[in-house]
């Protein structure tokens, strides 16, 4: 990380998941179990991908049901991270994604090297600096005060939250980045909370 250079033209990308009558409770209980708080440690849930910048706030963001795998990956960034972040950015931009090898397969490798202007090196066993987390705290948050009754009244729910989302908050919540950097640069790359 010490030799991070940063720019304000990176594009943060991340997948969080948000499950139908979440909680906030510690722990889950087997769906056998006689607790009044027992579910089904897999229950429905909606999956989301999301792209933020400190330039512009959000960028794009992709609901979706299946399980994220390299081809639907590849469709997301193909249809909706790539139109949107060079409709932002017509002077080209920095992609950051994880080492999940969904991102570091052929396939992704590839469409990113002939399509993105250029890519973040990102270390792997990140300590986790990446704002996009603290847009996934807030998005969630946000999503818990309106309990939903289905998966598609939540797949509503997260689109109405992400749309009421100030491009302003997630800006601000991005330019923390750089603590981020700072504190992880001075607890020599320990995981940190900032």
């Amino acid at each position: 990380m010490k030799d991070f250079i940063f720019s304000p033209e990176i594009i943060f990308t991340d997948i969080s998941s948000i499950w139908l009558f979440d909680n906030n409770h510690e722990g889950w209980f087997h769906s056998d179990s006689d607790h009044h708080l027992s579910m089904n440690k897999h229950k429905d849930k909606i999956h989301i991908w999301d792209a933020v910048s400190m330039m512009h706030g959000k960028i794009a963001m992709t609901t979706f049901r299946d399980n994220l795998d390299k081809e639907l990956l590849l469709e997301i960034l193909e249809e909706d991270s790539l139109p949107a972040a060079n409709y932002c950015y017509l002077d080209g931009w920095f992609l950051q994604m994880d080492n999940d090898p969904k991102n570091t397969s052929k396939l992704i490798k590839d469409f990113v090297y002939n399509n993105v202007p250029s890519v973040l090196n990102w270390p792997s066993k990140s300590p986790g600096p990446n704002p996009i987390e603290n847009v996934w705290k807030v998005l969630k948050q946000s999503i818990r005060k309106r309990p939903p009754k289905s998966l598609d009244e939540l797949e509503d729910i997260i689109h109405e939250e992400w749309r009421n989302f100030s491009d302003e908050k997630i800006m601000h919540i991005c330019e923390t980045f750089l603590n981020g950097i700072d504190l992880c640069i001075e607890k020599n790359g320990k995981r940190l909370r900032y």
